[in-house]
């Protein structure tokens, strides 16, 4: 989901200018981003439908049946602070001072902020059952302002319990073994004695449902960092040095006598993906591509490739498939960090995709290797599929191309007509916006706005004026909906789509092209 009226082209994002703030991300339009992507990613045409859909897919593939989110149940959300370390705040307030992390690319809090009024306000899941934080670092007071004014009884997760925040608290034993089992992982990176295991907050132990928003970011040691990358940040020992041994690059790629290029090596990530309470309790895949970076210590960066036109990314990207979505997260940071680009090609580096590989295809692991994080003999199962798009221009994956059943990107764009950073407000409107893609094959995605809640129904019909698709029939409340129509079963030609809404009725011609 792409706008580029999220983000201030013209942000500086010097002492003062920070992206984080508000003037420069407009979080009226990251709402109405997320609503689009979560009601796209399940085809669903309200917020509180496609959250259930979530829960009940989550749950049925973890052998839960075909339940939905149950009042009671925890659920945290897991976001990346990494800059929020020693020397970098104001101990007394929490204040982001004036320094070299100033302005680092991280988890916007506006996307977290959207997060919470799905949950809360639309679905109804009470905020005292709601954790958010970086479990090793602390939380600005800009982040905690912007949440806590909203939503007060939120759980917010600092490794300081003060001024509002909660200490996380440590199992009282292991909870993750990991699979090299001491050969490869030492307790300075490369040196020192071997571990084998950490623990756990008991936040994310504890949890029914993890939400996972990293941001988007090139890495010196990763090549990439993202959704895996993100959970070095979930042990309690203050450092995630002890796990840069499974990197591509453990001292970074400027020390080669440590690289570990290449496929089938040990790859820490995989790990963290598969664990019972990291990769495989999130119930839903969020990556922050508002404010990309070109590594996880840098500033935001603006893109050159299409369609971002040396602008900001402005992007969310979701999925409940974490190895898909870290794979395409992949190829857009591959494009853009090239060896002609001033900020660093880490993703080039061969084997930076090396464990996204092994996630989704146990052959591809080492001989000497069974990933088995919980260490309870059980060897983990595929966590998701894992290919690269065709080309950096065409972006397409095998589902794309109807040659697999592999990816399917769907971009969409929600930016409105006009001047960039403009919010239209849908509310007050009543239209039906064409279809996008079109011509589609065989998904594409119809955008229509109420000016009152009302009954609604959104129907197709082929050139003879046969009804072959309903897609709503129901009362909706006033505001902006997003409904997707899958015409794998329907031939090409040109259709019309129908909106019926009180006594407004407007039709658009489609094409489906196969």
């Amino acid at each position: 989901m792409w706008n580029p009226g999220s983000t201030n082209e013209n942000c500086t994002n010097a002492f003062g200018d920070g992206w984080f703030l508000e003037r420069n991300t407009n979080s009226d339009v990251v709402k109405t981003m997320f609503a689009d992507a979560v009601k796209s990613l399940t085809g669903k045409s309200t917020v509180r439908d496609s959250w259930d859909a979530l829960f009940r897919y989550f749950n049925q593939r973890h052998g839960k049946g075909n339940v939905g989110y149950r009042d009671g149940e925890k659920i945290f959300i897991r976001t990346n602070q990494v800059s929020a370390g020693s020397g970098t705040y104001d101990a007394s307030t929490f204040e982001i001072r004036n320094q070299s992390r100033y302005g680092m690319a991280e988890t916007s809090p506006h996307v977290v902020l959207a997060t919470l009024r799905q949950l809360v306000n639309e679905c109804g899941v009470r905020q005292e059952n709601i954790s958010v934080g970086d479990p090793m670092k602390h939380m600005y007071k800009h982040v905690y302002d912007l949440w806590h004014n909203e939503f007060p009884n939120v759980v917010y997760i600092d490794s300081d319990a003060r001024l509002g925040r909660t200490k996380p608290v440590s199992t009282a034993q292991p909870v993750i073994y990991y699979s090299d089992r001491g050969r490869v992982l030492k307790s300075g990176g490369t040196t020192g004695t071997p571990i084998t295991s950490d623990y756990f907050p008991t936040v994310i132990t504890e949890a029914s449902y993890l939400i996972t928003i990293p941001a988007m970011k090139a890495h010196a040691r990763a090549g990439v960092t993202l959704a895996g990358k993100l959970h070095f940040g979930s042990n309690l020992r203050g450092s995630a040095t002890h796990l840069h041994g499974g990197l591509i690059a453990p001292n970074k790629v400027s020390d080669t006598t440590t690289m570990r290029r290449g496929y089938g090596l040990y790859r820490v990530q995989v790990d963290l993906m598969g664990h019972k309470d990291l990769g495989e309790k999130s119930v839903l895949f969020l990556v922050d591509a508002l404010w990309s970076g070109s590594e996880a210590n840098d500033p935001p960066r603006k893109f050159s490739m299409s369609p971002f036109n040396n602008d900001w990314t402005s992007s969310v990207i979701v999925s409940q498939d974490q190895v898909a979505l870290e794979s395409v997260c992949f190829d857009f940071l591959k494009a853009e960090f090239t060896s002609t680009n001033p900020f660093g090609s880490y993703p080039q580096v061969v084997g930076a995709d090396d464990h996204l590989l092994q996630a989704a295809d146990s052959s591809y692991w080492p001989s000497d290797v069974r990933y088995d994080p919980e260490n309870d003999g059980t060897p983990l199962a595929s966590l998701g599929v894992f290919e690269h798009w065709n080309n950096p221009t065409d972006r397409q994956y095998s589902r794309n191309l109807r040659t697999g059943n592999g990816i399917e990107l769907v971009f969409i764009s929600s930016a409105p007509t006009g001047v960039e950073n403009t919010v239209v407000d849908l509310n007050r409107s009543w239209k039906l916006s064409q279809n996008y893609p079109n011509p589609f094959n065989p998904i594409t995605h119809i955008r229509y706005s109420l000016g009152e809640r009302n009954a609604v129904s959104l129907k197709i019909f082929d050139l003879r004026g046969r009804e072959v698709a309903t897609l709503v029939d129901e009362t909706q409340e006033k505001g902006e909906h997003l409904v997707a129509w899958n015409a794998r079963t329907h031939p090409s030609g040109i259709y019309f789509c129908r909106f019926a809404a009180g006594t407004h009725t407007e039709t658009k011609k489609i094409i489906l092209q196969k």
